[in-house]
């Protein structure tokens, strides 16, 4: 998960923050992709209902999540959360929502592109994770078992995804609230094999 996370270009302070417990240590995505000048994310909830074979269903919406401030990589504001990160939903900060079909009518028209080629960018990187992690841990396989990821994917300047981070068993209140139907259709697919509103990856 993303908690903890800290933006620095100091090599001391990435030094001490190992004393805090284990981190992961990456390179910051300097160009991401900009909505209105501003940094975001996108929040997938993927179905898993077998891991042999591999079988991964993602639901169709997902939602977006924005920066208040807009992007800037100045030293002035390399600290500053509402810049860099793109969950508002804490600390009591505002949250700002878009539905996914305005965004990708903004998509579309601020990138000249469809978001079609994009999405199955991102399907098949989301695919590839899977089929990685099923590679590496085959004994997860129980056929009475089934599991749901919230996956966050951020683009960078050349529209390719990337993966930000995977919780297991996320918060659904936001795909709860912005559509009314997510519970009936994710349970649906897992346990009655019934594919309203979802893609097989």
């Amino acid at each position: 998960r993303g908690m903890d996370s800290c933006v620095t270009n100091n090599l001391d302070c990435v030094i001490r923050m190992m004393e805090t417990g284990p981190k992961v240590c990456q390179k910051y995505l300097e160009n991401p992709l900009l909505l209105n000048h501003k940094k975001f994310d996108l929040r997938y909830i993927v179905l898993l209902k077998s891991v042999f074979p591999l079988k991964v269903f993602v639901y169709n919406r997902f939602w977006v999540r924005s920066a208040n401030n807009n992007y800037s990589l100045v030293h002035s504001q390399q600290d500053d959360y509402e810049t860099h990160f793109t969950v508002m939903n804490y600390s009591g900060r505002d949250m700002q929502h878009i539905q996914d079909t305005e965004f990708i009518e903004v998509f579309e028209k601020e990138c000249g592109t469809q978001w079609s080629e994009t999405q199955a960018k991102i399907y098949q990187t989301i695919k590839e994770m899977f089929s990685v992690a099923d590679q590496q841990y085959p004994k997860m396989q129980n056929p009475k078992s089934r599991a749901i990821y919230g996956i966050d994917i951020i683009l960078d300047e050349n529209k390719l995804p990337h993966v930000l981070e995977v919780n297991f068993c996320p918060d659904c209140k936001r795909a709860v609230d912005y559509y009314p139907n997510f519970t009936n259709e994710v349970f649906s697919c897992l346990f009655f094999d019934e594919t309203l509103n979802v893609t097989e990856l």
